[in-house]
């Protein structure tokens, strides 16, 4: 009985040391939004959950787009590259053989 009391209690232990060594990332990713959130000084629109996680997280108060479009922007944000490189320029270009990294599997070179 205590061999698998004691096995339980290491697997546990084990599991929380792996849990505790991956990053914990929330990304909310919002389009045509400006400033408009009242973390970031807007007064006329009240916005109380995006001000916690704000207060809570790491808050961003600068952006740069690399394009003049969302889906382009958009494009190369999640992937971390420039949109020309991989063949987006406009809403509607795109290459529909690419297979890049996806975002869970660039934060499974993390650990």
């Amino acid at each position: 009985m205590i061999k698998y009391f004691l096995a339980v209690v290491l697997s546990l232990h084990c599991a929380c040391a792996y849990a505790e060594s991956r990053p914990n990332v929330l990304w909310i990713y919002l389009e045509d939004v400006s400033g408009w959130l009242s973390c970031y000084g807007e007064t006329l629109i009240e916005t109380p959950n995006f001000d916690r996680l704000a207060a809570r997280g790491i808050r961003f108060d600068r952006f740069y787009t690399p394009a003049g479009v969302c889906s382009a922007t958009r494009s190369a944000t999640i992937v971390g590259a420039m949109q020309t490189s991989f063949g987006i320029h406009n809403h509607r270009s795109g290459r529909p053989d690419f297979r890049g990294q996806t975002m869970g599997a660039a934060f499974d070179d993390i650990r």
